[in-house]
């Protein structure tokens, strides 16, 4: 192939720049596998809690709606 295509030469920075490339590349998953070790860990001593909220003045899902309904029931009720 050296005939044809001539002598193939790489300049230290060109190696220099394909071994940081390659670094790099390794390193994903190591990063990969030491973030779910870590959020793993996290969760296990902190426990998280998730609220999904409908946008209907603080009722956070159907059952707090649900709840408000009764307990205005309950008012109303006791009043007459």
């Amino acid at each position: 192939m050296a005939p044809i295509a001539g002598p193939l030469t790489t300049t230290p920075n060109q190696v220099a720049d394909q071994n940081v490339l390659a670094l790099n590349s390794a390193m994903f998953d190591l990063y990969s596998t030491a973030g779910r070790v870590f959020q793993r860990n996290i969760l296990a001593q902190h426990p998280l809690i998730l609220g999904l909220f409908s946008g209907a003045g603080g009722a956070s899902s159907s059952t707090a709606r649900a709840s408000h309904r009764s307990r205005r029931r309950r008012c109303r009720s006791s009043t007459s």
